[in-house]
């Protein structure tokens, strides 16, 4: 949507503003995505792979209580999860 006393250069920046804050009217018929063989399982893997570092530097600096932590957060995220899936 261009607005009136909006010069014309800027149209496409003005235009990609709008659609971008308040959206666009037009909608996709079909799934216009790339596939790819990656999949949600494979992310988190690498995510948790990512952590292990920062695990291990907080059992270094904090002992076995942060090991507490982390299981008590995979126990209850596991359970929310669950429930969740149940429901």
């Amino acid at each position: 949507m261009l607005y009136r006393n909006s010069p014309k250069r800027l149209a496409p920046v003005i235009n990609a503003l709008d659609e971008f804050f308040f959206g666009t009217p037009s909608r996709t018929s079909g799934p216009p995505h790339i596939l790819d063989n990656l999949g949600v399982k494979r992310y988190i893997s690498t995510v948790i792979v990512a952590l292990i570092p920062a695990a291990a530097a907080a059992v270094y600096f904090f002992g076995l209580r942060a090991v507490w932590i982390i299981l008590v957060s995979y126990v209850f995220g596991g359970a929310v999860e669950a429930a969740f899936a149940v429901v």
